[in-house]
């Protein structure tokens, strides 16, 4: 591997007609809007990347930035967590050496710890001085000792953090610019970015990272001195991912706890989904209220800086996604600069964290420059002091007084995200409403609060304090995600609120805009499409919105409609089980009589990067080597936390459904029976039971870390592999088991009923002597009924799968007094076209077709007759009459069609509605035996692993 960044796209060819395409109706997407300026539809940014608009097969898609991914490694990666390991231990051994420490940072470094001690809801009562505190860590007996070693230990950790980030924000100002790269500049970062960033002088940097702090006391010992230059080149190889999942990882083992983190808030998709929302929907909504729009925003010259606060749950995740979405989005033109703050007020998630992210946005501002055409030392320089006036609100003019006074001015933003997962169990509303006003008081007169909330902000009986916060705020729009499935923790509602104006007369009717989306996220990577289907929205609808709008891209749907909000209540959109197994003797049943999966089949990892070939296709790994192909792939399904799935497939659907799973949470393992007559059915159906639910929770963590081995290592009981034949006497017994879906189907339902009662009583006693044999039969009979069920369709009115020839139906039928279809059948009404000559009507019957016609909104069902393709006779009736007819008709292709209508008999339609009623028994007896079969199933697995 080289020294590059590894990137798993690099390993496959990339179809760029697609992007391009994507590009040209983006293009002519924006000329329809020819009665908008130029300068607005410009200032609308793309968040879409192209690599997401490329081609479905492009296996680029599937790789998605996860949490602690078993992705492969890099030695800069490796590299990186050693010297990680290496400063924070010397961050600790000088910690407490405590050289140079002076009253004041003892004092801050034990006001951290009381704070530690809040967040881990300890009690240290006796410990209510700085002087106390320190006496307490040099004493090794201290009743403290574990607290403090634990504080220790994860203070250290985020001073080495610190001080890594310093180096690595300066290693990439030193690669953007000519300053001298000597390792020994890097031992005093603050003193050396002072000297780049001259104080008093138009390139001073005012950041709260580069100021003394509790974390800025450290020096590395002279080993650490030597490893500096490593530090510098490891560091600046690594990209944000990288990064932050390294230190979180530690952080988190360091900290004892299991951190709020979510996957889909992390993921870069979703960081273009908000950030769009953050650049286009102000944008485009000054087009629709004719409000002002700043000319800073298309200036050459310039970008306009966003102060954005990030507030709530999963703060950490949602500094990935945005830092992965402004990484993916650079090369685009700017005209606005999202400048973020990352705010709580834990131990957790507060100061430490502020400052990784703004080191962080500083070090990305170095990395952009260049691209912007931009000098980086002014660029970083102007950017973060404009964030820093903004927030203040400064004008340019009143720089030296706020360099002067930082905290001049409360800070308010120009947006605010308010991200609120975790609710209270009782009373919710009354906390969203509190957290909403709460930022409130941090948002500008101009500003937008985004509420992400998994709950509703309009409850029926709320309204009264609705109604009030509508008085402070007003709702610009609403993004409804109810029907976004597997957008994992996004919450389902998004609310954009702006402050009301001074001259809000609180009229009886506010209206909003309401946004509806529906999508299923096969992989978090299609959030894109969310975004797509919003930008292509806000470009084709400049100026003036229409009162309905719908579009569909791929599989995501995108809706839109203005609602109107009275007295504090929306019009128009206001509308485990856990049956475990837990007998005493379970774990030394299951011990004895289970081998590990590892016994069964021989598992392989799958690569799904063959890079051996510059001009293999996409998704090789279902094509080549062909011959030595595993038959079947084990999925690893991690993406419920709280419970873990397996599931077998055969090789030929891994695409299907590695697309529909992705990779980010899911495994892959190719599988090889190792023996000739497993039941790859009764193993499926395993996994699915409950003991197989039970033994998967006790096998696979939460870690997502060697996955293979805690596969191999799952238990399967011994009998799946010790397959004895059913004598011909016990298989005749069982034979309904055997049977196809076709031939069950074609039984009475109380016969199906009577035998399946039969087997019920006697498979137990089978499963003796062939347990193996018994789970098989009853894992085949469940599939049979699945698909019997399918073919019968669903109990909706839907007669299109009925089987006539079924016992159940054919005899009544066959004794009902029938009449023919014409001329005087009080239930067909005959219709002749006029698109084909009359005489074709005694020509053959070529086809029959059943249409549904709708005649002034109500719908009719008719059945259309074809002769040499045209459709001469339309026969009208019911549901129920119309499947008959069809069924009938499609047996009799060849046969004039006068000859039909007068020689085709059928039933009254009231006598064959009370056949098909009939018909239902078979559905409703067939779904009964098929909730039946897990539970017998379970039970046959139970009492085999308890026999041995």
């Amino acid at each position: 591997m080289n020294k590059r960044s590894f990137h798993a796209g690099h390993w496959f060819l990339k179809e760029s007609d697609r992007s391009e395409h994507s590009e040209r109706k983006v293009s002519d997407n924006i000329d329809q809007s020819a009665d908008m300026s130029e300068t607005v539809k410009n200032a609308l940014s793309p968040f879409v990347p192209k690599s997401d608009m490329e081609s479905e097969s492009s296996l680029q898609k599937y790789f998605i930035p996860g949490w602690k991914g078993d992705s492969l490694i890099s030695k800069e990666v490796k590299r990186f967590k050693e010297l990680l390991d290496v400063f924070y231990k010397d961050a600790k051994t000088n910690l407490l050496k405590r050289n140079n420490f002076n009253r004041k940072l003892r004092i801050s470094i034990y006001e951290e710890f009381i704070s530690y001690v809040e967040f881990k809801t300890c009690i240290c009562s006796e410990m209510d001085d700085y002087t106390v505190f320190w006496r307490e860590i040099e004493n090794p007996d201290s009743k403290y000792r574990e607290l403090l070693d634990e504080f220790i230990n994860i203070f250290s950790f985020r001073v080495s953090v610190i001080y890594i980030l310093k180096i690595r924000f300066i290693s990439v100002l030193m690669e953007q610019t000519a300053i001298d790269s000597d390792p020994k500049k890097l031992l005093y970062p603050n003193s050396f970015l002072t000297s780049v960033f001259k104080k008093g002088g138009s390139s001073e940097l005012k950041s709260k990272a580069l100021e003394q702090n509790i974390y800025s006391w450290y020096r590395p010992s002279e080993r650490c001195q030597s490893l500096l230059g490593d530090l510098q080149r490891t560091s600046f190889s690594l990209n944000v991912t990288e990064i932050i999942k390294n230190i979180s990882m530690k952080s988190e083992e360091l900290l004892k706890t299991n951190p709020l983190y979510s996957h889909a808030l992390s993921h870069k998709n979703f960081g273009l989904f908000l950030n769009s929302l953050f650049i286009n929907f102000p944008l485009w909504l000054n087009t629709q209220s004719n409000r002002p729009f700043n000319g800073l925003k298309t200036s050459s010259q310039d970008m306009e800086v966003i102060s954005c606060k990030f507030a709530g749950d999963y703060i950490e995740s949602m500094a990935l996604s945005h830092w992965l979405a402004q990484e993916a989005n650079k090369n685009e033109k700017w005209d606005q600069i999202l400048c973020p703050d990352f705010k709580r007020n834990d131990f957790e998630a507060g100061q430490y964290w502020k400052i990784v992210n703004e080191l962080q946005f500083l070090t990305f501002l170095a990395k952009i420059a260049r691209d912007k055409g931009k000098e980086p030392v002014t660029f970083v320089s102007h950017v973060a002091g404009g964030h820093l006036r903004n927030r203040k609100n400064s004008s340019v003019g009143q720089k030296s007084l706020m360099i002067n006074d930082i905290s001049l001015n409360h800070s308010t933003y120009d947006r605010i995200t308010l991200n609120l997962t975790e609710y209270p169990k009782n009373n919710s509303q009354h906390f969203m409403l509190g957290k909403i006003q709460e930022q409130g008081t941090f948002l500008k007169e101009d500003g937008f609060l985004f509420v992400i909330s998994s709950k509703k902000l309009f409850v029926p009986s709320q309204k009264n304090k609705v109604e009030g916060l509508l008085k402070q705020f007003r709702l610009e729009g609403i993004f409804n995600l109810e029907d976004v499935k597997g957008k994992g923790e996004v919450g389902s509602y998004i609310y954009i609120l702006s402050k009301q104006s001074n001259t809000f007369n609180n009229p009886k009717k506010q209206t909003c805009f309401t946004f509806r989306l529906s999508a299923n996220l096969n992989t978090f990577q299609h959030y894109s499409q969310l975004t797509k289907l919003i930008q292509d929205f806000f470009i084709s609808n400049l100026g003036d919105a229409p009162a309905l709008y719908q579009k569909s891209f791929n599989q995501a749907k995108f809706e839109f409609f203005q609602d109107a909000i009275v007295n504090g209540r929306l019009i128009h959109s206001s509308s485990k089980d856990a049956n475990k197994i837990t007998h005493p003797q379970f774990f030394n049943n299951l011990l004895k009589n289970c081998m590990p999966l590892d016994f069964f089949f021989d598992i392989q990892n799958i690569d799904f990067n063959n890079s051996h070939k510059d001009e293999d296709p996409l998704f090789e790994y279902s094509h080549a080597n062909s011959s030595n192909q595993a038959p079947f792939v084990i999925i690893v399904d991690q993406r419920r936390k709280e419970k873990v799935r397996l599931e077998i497939i055969l090789s030929s659907s891994l695409e299907v459904k590695s697309y529909e799973y992705g990779h980010s949470m899911c495994f892959y393992f190719g599988a090889y029976p190792k023996w000739p007559k497993l039941s790859i059915d009764a193993v499926r159906d395993f996994f699915d039971s409950p003991i197989g639910e039970q033994i998967i929770d006790l096998t696979f963590t939460s870690e997502l870390k060697k996955v293979k081995a805690s596969l191999s290592k799952l238990l399967l009981p011994k009998f799946f592999y010790q397959y004895k034949e059913l004598p011909d006497h016990i298989s005749t017994g069982l034979s309904l088991l055997s049977a196809s879906s076709e031939d069950i189907l074609e039984m009475r339902p109380s016969l199906v009923k009577e035998q399946f009662s039969s087997i019920e009583k006697f498979l137990g006693e089978v499963a003796k002597n062939y347990p193996c044999a018994a789970l098989d039969k009853l894992s085949g009979f469940k599939r049979s009924l699945t698909r019997a069920l399918d073919m019968l369709g669903n109990d909706d009115g839907a007669h299109r799968a009925i089987n006539f020839n079924n016992p159940i139906l054919k005899t009544p039928l066959v004794l009902s007094k029938t009449y023919s279809i014409y001329p005087e059948n009080e239930d067909i009404f005959v219709n002749f076209d006029n698109e084909g000559p009359m005489n074709l009507i005694h020509s053959p019957l070529q086809k029959v077709k059943k249409k549904v016609e709708v005649l002034e909104g109500v719908e009719s069902t008719c059945l259309k007759l074809y002769v040499q393709d045209h459709p001469i006779i339309s026969l009208y009736s019911d549901e129920e009459m119309i499947a008959f007819l069809q069924f009938i008709l499609d047996n009799l292709k060849g046969i004039p069609v006068s000859q039909l209508l007068q020689g085709v008999s059928v039933p009254r339609l009231d006598d064959l509605k009370s056949i098909i009623s009939g018909f239902n028994t078979l559905r409703q007896t067939l779904e009964e035996i098929k909730e039946k079969i897990p539970k017998l199933y379970s039970t046959l697995i139970n009492q085999s692993i308890a026999r041995g």
